[in-house]
């Protein structure tokens, strides 16, 4: 039986083969995961992350935004995804690719190669590798005109491991059913936010801020600077600090699509509104009119499905 979605790590690996999946003496093994098969469940695949998870955790928010809600873009289904984003489950698709990359597949996808398409028992073709995206263009608008010198530092999510993070730990400031936020104990300007429950938080808080980042959008104002472990555990930020008058009911700029937007506006050390979480923020409403894919330069309308090409053996 396939584990729920957030699940302990735990259940997905007792149902993975521990062996790497091979295609033509090749074992199927990148740079961020490797392929495993699910005994009893030839129709699906387990990706396992190798060093960070996010890029598992990208796949399962943009199949979760633009896949399962209606969007028809030809997203190779995400069955569940473990607690941390180590594992995730996705359809098993068939292992020949085009001989050359189509020109399909919707305008955010970063990493175009033969490998990222394949086709379905039906002989539809679908991406299976989407977890390298640009969403800038899509949630952010203007671009600062000092390119940079606005930008808030942000360091590489393989800067540092888990435990470096965790001696950070000062006091528990507050904790949630998701999350604890501590006190940093070398510095007073920032805090550390530790995953107790799944990481998806802290993803959609990575993917969002650096999609604004790449694009250098006017709406970074907004966002706290902050860094990431790499397995996506802890997130150091921007200690932001509250207020005892009567928050605002709007504060101009903000992103329509940030949900809980004003419940978690606090300020910074020079006064300005800033959002304190934005983990659950769903870009269906954004990513729903991104419909555009084009097949051999012809645009697709996606009510009709993907079409159908040959693929060499």
């Amino acid at each position: 039986m396939i584990p729920n979605m957030y699940s302990d790590d735990v259940k997905f690996e007792k149902i993975s083969d521990a062996r790497i999946l091979s295609y033509g003496g090749k074992e199927l093994r990148g740079t961020t995961r490797s392929l495993h098969e699910i005994p009893g469940y030839p129709e699906l695949i387990m990706k396992k992350a190798v060093n960070s998870p996010l890029v598992n955790w990208t796949e399962h928010l943009m199949y979760k935004w633009c896949g399962e809600r209606g969007n028809d873009l030809p997203l190779a289904k995400v069955e569940s995804i473990s607690k941390t984003g180590k594992y995730l489950v996705m359809e098993r698709l068939c292992t020949a690719r085009p001989p050359s990359i189509p020109e399909f597949g919707p305008p955010w996808l970063t990493d175009r190669k033969t490998d990222a398409f394949r086709t379905d028992s039906t002989g539809t073709l679908k991406i299976c590798d989407y977890g390298s995206v640009n969403l800038g263009s899509y949630i952010g608008t203007e671009q600062y005109l000092d390119e940079g010198a606005n930008n808030p530092l942000y360091r590489s999510c393989d800067a540092l491991d888990d435990g470096c993070y965790a001696q950070l730990r000062g006091d528990r400031i507050s904790t949630d059913d998701h999350r604890d936020v501590f006190k940093c104990k070398v510095d007073e300007t920032k805090v550390v936010i530790e995953a107790t429950g799944s990481y998806l938080e802290n993803a959609i808080e990575f993917l969002i801020y650096t999609s604004l980042l790449r694009a250098n959008a006017t709406q970074l104002c907004f966002f706290p600077a902050f860094e990431i472990s790499a397995s996506g555990r802890y997130i150091v930020a921007e200690n932001l600090t509250s207020w005892d008058a009567v928050k605002p009911t709007a504060v101009h700029g903000i992103p329509e699509w940030l949900t809980n937007s004003v419940r978690t506006l606090r300020t910074d050390g020079a006064g300005k509104f800033k959002i304190e979480s934005w983990g659950s923020t769903d870009l269906t409403p954004v990513l729903k009119s991104v419909r555009d894919v084009r097949y051999h330069g012809v645009p697709v309308p996606l009510t009709t499905g993907p079409k159908k090409i040959s693929l060499e053996p």
